[in-house]
């Protein structure tokens, strides 16, 4: 591998953490809310966060680009906390993380409906609060499913090319990562170069489904 390799393998990595880390908390929130049996308006909030499933991640990519750009609803935000993210790792991990969000999503969401209720309300029965519910009952029941979510929104993070190059740009060592790495392979005729990079990523993506995979499983045997 050539240190451009490397680069690109690293960013890779950084940016699918810190896209998988800003969405943990808002995406299992969000299953949480998408879990309850009795949800009015679910279509609607399902078709929303299901959305970037759909969309073509250029459109992702531009919409982000587009609010958070100096003249953008949110350019002003963006301002106050040192600038755009146009162009930075960060408009990587901004644009990856929202592709990314539904899978986490809708996979806490099928866990938290898993959740038995009768455990719940015996444990409600006996004087146990939300804290301890949450801890000792629902807890239990839907961290295979969250943990699945957050490595398969990793996964996705990991190889998004679309978004990411509209928002971030396709910069070595700044923010080129492995899919990014393989389009400039391919149009500058590298097809060894690309091959290599292929190789990596689907390597890297067989782990991470694999593990998916295996606390599913795991889930399974327990139950």
């Amino acid at each position: 591998m050539t240190q451009a390799d490397w680069d690109a393998l690293r960013l890779s990595l950084v940016i699918a953490l810190g896209a998988t880390a800003w969405i943990t908390i808002p995406g299992i929130a969000v299953g949480g809310l998408l879990g309850r049996r009795k949800l009015r308006g679910r279509a609607l909030i399902e078709s929303v966060v299901a959305l970037p499933l759909v969309l073509p991640p250029v459109v992702t990519g531009f919409a982000v680009l587009y609010l958070s750009s100096p003249r953008g609803p949110l350019g002003s935000v963006w301002d106050a906390i040192g600038g755009t993210p146009a162009f930075t790792p960060w408009g990587a991990i901004l644009a990856s993380g929202i592709v990314a969000f539904p899978l986490l999503a809708r996979s806490a969401a099928a866990a938290f409906a898993g959740v038995d209720e009768r455990l719940v309300d015996t444990a409600r029965g006996f004087g146990a609060g939300r804290v301890l519910i949450l801890r000792s009952v629902i807890w239990p029941q839907t961290k295979a499913g969250i943990g699945s979510g957050v490595l398969l929104a990793f996964g996705r993070a990991l190889g998004e090319f679309g978004a990411t190059v509209i928002v971030a740009g396709n910069i070595p060592g700044m923010t080129q990562t492995i899919p990014s790495a393989i389009y400039q392979r391919v149009q500058i005729g590298d097809d060894a170069g690309a091959l290599r990079l292929v190789l990596i990523a689907a390597i890297l993506a067989l782990a991470t489904i694999g593990w998916a995979t295996v606390i599913l499983n795991r889930r399974s045997v327990v139950q």
